[in-house]
């Protein structure tokens, strides 16, 4: 393939024998290429420019970065002789990586430090300019020439020469705050730095404005973290806005029967609609490789399932309405369900432990245990989305990890009857109501439907047979898109969902597009440490056109979901009852097509003794005609295609992935291109595609980024 000069590439490790490589080894056809590890940019002016090696590239901020490239735009300084940048550990635990950069300057030269980041930030971003400058005589060599890394000095870390210190209680509370929601150290976070540059995206805003209202009696509107994204700004909001004395949520009154929740009440009816369906259990299957003690194990699951009511509630019908009842640990009957087999018969006992849940019989988790050989086990847990969601699994991974090594937890001030309660009371269902014309607003007029160019005809009666595939963004894309993203003060998830929507548009044609999210819901702090099902269903309805820019449709984009979001209180199905006058058997309401980014902080965990790592599995159902979801997996973004059998064969959706891959490449080229000269190569060969890679989320999350 020729090498295309407005990119990177890459020189891949030189071999030992120091040959060239041959033709048929050589990614370049009919040339011959020496792989050296260098990492190189062709300008273009036909000239190569030497940026630095491939085997020094770190990961900042969420940002894959090449050392070499810094290094080369410090050479490029008159008076700087040598240098090298390298990566280093700070923080609460020392999670935190910085750049340090080490300079030799001319015998002769007289340079100021701090002038050094104001040269560089005119050709490099923000998380590229090194945190702190280290002037050294000589840049250490080992023996062989080489930059001896371990003797350079080790950097007394100070602030940096743009840090400005908080300068009253309001910021030094907010700083407080960004610390801990962000994971970054207090004393490096200027009152002029950038909430998203240091690592935040809507999700952890989301946390943001919540403490915020907690520990400042102030409510800040999502919207506000975007336009006003530092410490200074947000402290001049928070003077300027009326006080709004935080109040707690108090805990309900035992009684036998509680009320539902809006999303509760949801998903009791979707389940007695198909009450032999598993398309809203929530499976995960984890691999434990170790020393696995497993009566202690089924001892921290026992205790995870008396701490958490929502695991011991079951659901009856009383005078024609639903209500939970919370059972008592005594009341219910759980084991750890135990199997022995080799790894490759593992598959066919996985596939039946997902089956219907009887939501009137507590409790709607399952856990299995497969032992494959003395240490290793694949951990197996099945559970129904009425009691949980995607913050729901980090609470129970933590609690179970915890409890298994032998911790004691404090006890839980609330439970999830009490936010039932507290979401049923009437000053919560006015404040709803007021969010109510918004919505009504959005869906005024005829409603869209999407026609999607399927292989079968849709079938009378909506079906929940499905499949996944799934692909990936490499490194340099996955950087683009992350630059392009903080360029146009958009988050991740914005600019992902932007980039579906078009890729909607090209297969339809249609310039009036639905698609599903799911939101938080847990917009009260006291609501953070409760297992259950909290997330609200959005229908974000957006208008791409031919003539539109990306870039215009993007702020679009952005505009709406921030409305939504500030107005994700009033529930999915309320909206429906409001808006559709007939619901049909054949499809959603509303919407067919779903969209989802999640933000998984690692997938692997590490216990004494015990390590835990997700097992890949398929999943053979689908909610919806089609759905993206992308998660973030170090310098990647893996994505997830899931869809109907019903109306998709698996060649077609390999041909759509190829269409979206082909329309970011577009839109990294040119940001500013109209939709309509986005062009896709409707003869693409079929995409490689490999079946879903499930990790610890066996709760859909609702987490937007």
């Amino acid at each position: 393939m020729p090498l295309d000069p407005r990119k990177n590439f890459l020189l891949e490790g030189i071999p030992e024998n120091g040959n060239p490589l041959t033709n048929d080894q050589c990614p370049v056809t009919n040339d011959r290429l020496y792989c050296t590890g260098d990492l190189a940019r062709w300008l273009p002016d036909g000239n190569i420019e030497f940026l630095g090696r491939i085997d020094h590239q770190v990961k900042i901020r969420g940002f894959r970065i090449e050392l070499g490239e810094i290094e080369s735009q410090l050479l490029n300084i008159d008076e700087i002789k040598d240098a090298v940048v390298m990566a280093k550990e700070e923080g609460k635990s020392k999670e935190e990586t910085y750049l340090c950069a080490y300079i030799v300057t001319l015998e002769t030269a007289s340079i100021d430090l701090s002038e050094i980041k104001k040269i560089l930030s005119k050709n490099l971003p923000d998380y590229m300019i090194p945190l702190c400058f280290v002037q050294v005589e000589e840049i250490p060599l080992t023996s062989n020439g080489k930059i001896n890394r371990k003797a350079l000095p080790e950097p007394e870390l100070v602030k940096s020469e743009n840090y400005t210190a908080p300068r009253n209680e309001i910021e030094r509370k907010l700083v407080n705050i960004w610390s801990d929601v962000l994971n970054v150290d207090q004393d490096v976070i200027s009152i002029d730095a950038n909430f998203f540059e240091l690592g935040g995206h809507s999700l952890k805003a989301a946390i943001l404005t919540s403490r915020v209202y907690k520990e400042l009696n102030v409510k800040i509107p999502l919207v506000e973290i975007f336009k006003t994204s530092t410490v200074s700004g947000l402290s001049e909001y928070i003077k300027s806005s009326r006080q709004d004395k935080y109040a707690s949520i108090d805990p309900v009154e035992e009684k036998e029967f509680y009320e539902l929740s809006s999303a509760q009440k949801r998903l009791y009816i979707s389940q007695q609609m198909e009450p032999g369906s598993i398309a809203y259990n929530l499976p995960a299957v984890i691999w434990l490789e170790g020393e696995l003690e497993r009566e202690n194990l089924e001892g921290a699951l026992l205790k995870v399932i008396n701490r958490h009511e929502s695991f011991r509630t079951s659901y009856q019908i009383i005078n024609r309405k639903a209500f939970q009842k919370i059972n008592n640990p005594g009341e219910i009957d759980f084991t750890l369900t135990y199997y022995e087999a080799h790894e490759e018969e593992s598959q066919p006992i996985i596939k039946q432990f997902s089956r219907p849940f009887d939501l009137s019989i507590a409790p709607l988790i399952r856990v299995g245990l497969i032992k494959i050989d003395k240490k290793k086990f694949i951990l197996m847990v099945d559970s129904h989305h009425i009691i949980s969601d995607g913050t729901s699994k980090d609470i129970f991974l933590n609690d179970l990890i915890r409890l298994y090594k032998g911790e004691e937890l404090p006890p839980l001030r609330l439970q999830y009857k009490d936010f039932s309660q507290w979401k049923n009371s009437k000053g919560e269902m006015e404040a709803v109501r007021k969010q109510e014309q918004y919505w009504k607003n959005q869906f005024e007029g005829e409603l869209p439907l999407l026609e999607l160019p399927g292989d079968y005809q849709r079938p009378p009666v909506k079906s929940f047979e499905g499949s996944i595939l799934s692909f990936e963004m490499g490194p340099e894309e996955t950087n683009g898109l992350k630059e392009l993203a903080l360029a146009e003060n958009v988050t991740l998830y914005m600019l992902l969902l932007a980039l579906y929507y078009v890729l909607l548009w090209e297969l339809t044609g249609n310039s009036d597009i639905v698609v599903g999210t799911g939101a938080l819901g847990r917009n009260h702090p006291d609501l953070m440490p409760i297992i259950g099902m909290f997330v609200n269903t959005l229908a974000l309805r957006n208008y791409p056109k031919g003539e539109m820019s990306f870039i215009d449709f993007l702020k679009e984009v952005r505009k709406n979901t921030l409305d939504a979001f500030a107005n994700q209180d009033y529930q999915f199905e309320d909206l429906v009852d409001h808006v559709m006058e007939t619901r049909y058997p054949d499809r959603n309401p509303l919407f067919d097509v779903g969209f989802l980014l999640q933000n998984l902080e690692s997938a692997v965990v590490e216990i004494p003794n015990l390590k835990l790592t997700p097992f890949f599995h398929e999943m053979n159902t689908t909610k919806f005609d089609m759905s993206m979801a992308a998660v973030e997996a170090g310098d990647k973004l893996n994505f997830t295609i899931q869809y109907t059998t019903k109306i998709f064969k698996q060649e077609t959706i390999q041909r759509f992935i190829g269409y979206f891959k082909e329309i970011v490449s577009s839109v990294l080229e040119n940001k500013t291109i109209k939709l309509k000269d986005i062009t896709i190569s409707h003869d693409l060969e079929d995409s490689e595609s490999d079946v879903l890679k499930i990790d610890f989320g066996f709760f859909e999350t609702g987490d937007t980024n």
